[in-house]
């Protein structure tokens, strides 16, 4: 008799921890699922070395180490990933709002309008002009861009750069232009002589012509035309439709401040 009872008694307590081991369960999967990491997408110049590029299907580059360090900073909100994309189709998705966050523009209100917030600064790049040996000897001792009409510039496509006065002179006919998709595309070009000029970040300039075989002396920088900032930009349209899309904005810029004031920012910009 008593060991019927403390069967039963037994199968009773097996049954409620059985209950209790189910319901524990389905509340923490519930949690879970609640309070799982926000997942967002940056977007990435896929041909911008060293500081944005493919990597044979991965995205690599200066912005992208940045931008994952900033991210496992941030990991207990945001799940964020990396998907490298063609520029103009990246700032084409950050008009129609398709694209949330892009990485690196420069900071450009009036020519972007779309783009309508901009993160910390990641980097300042020097944006300076390169032209093929022959064509530096005629721009010797002159202005940019006044000193440079005739000549033949190559241009990634969607890239405003070279500046104002050089987009006039362009619109104008006095400086020819041929666009290209990426900076690889246009650093080929100036090494074979096919354009006269190329205008672009420094640092992205010299790694590409070391990528293409070049030793560097095939093309001479003639000329500094400004110190860029480049960001993580906003599209305006996929802000008004995201409600963590402050919180997130807010939680970059504090973890890009924060790496800046550990020497981080700067040792991984440059390695």
């Amino acid at each position: 008799m008593v060991t019927a009872i403390h069967k039963k008694f037994g199968i009773r307590l097996c049954l409620r921890a059985a209950s209790l081991a189910a319901f524990c369960i389905l509340v923490g999967g519930i949690w879970s699922s609640v309070y799982a990491a926000q997942k967002v997408t940056l977007y990435g110049d896929n041909d911008y070395a060293p500081y944005s590029f493919d990597r044979g299907g991965n995205p690599g580059g200066l912005y992208v180490d940045v931008l994952q360090e900033v991210a496992r900073r941030i990991a207990g909100d945001y799940d964020v990933s990396i998907v490298m994309v063609p520029w103009k189709r990246g700032l084409k998705g950050m008009e129609t709002g398709e694209i949330f966050a892009l990485f690196p523009p420069y900071l450009r209100k009036v020519e972007r309008p779309y783009i309508s917030v901009y993160s910390e600064p990641l980097y300042e790049e020097v944006v300076a002009v390169f032209c093929t040996p022959e064509a530096a000897t005629r721009v010797v001792g002159q202005s940019f861009p006044e000193g440079y009409a005739g000549m033949l510039f190559g241009n990634n496509l969607g890239f405003t750069v070279a500046g104002e006065a050089f987009q006039k002179m362009r619109d104008a006919g006095t400086i020819r232009v041929e666009d290209a998709n990426g900076t690889e595309v246009n650093i080929k070009k100036l090494l074979g002589a096919r354009v006269d000029c190329y205008v672009n970040d420094r640092l992205s300039v010299q790694s590409a012509v070391k990528a293409a075989g070049g030793s560097g002396s095939e093309v001479v920088e003639t000329a500094v035309v400004n110190a860029e900032k480049a960001y993580v930009g906003y599209s305006a349209q996929a802000i008004a439709v995201t409600p963590w899309a402050n919180d997130f904005i807010e939680k970059l810029n504090g973890a890009i401040r924060e790496m800046r004031a550990d020497g981080s920012l700067q040792r991984l910009m440059t390695q």
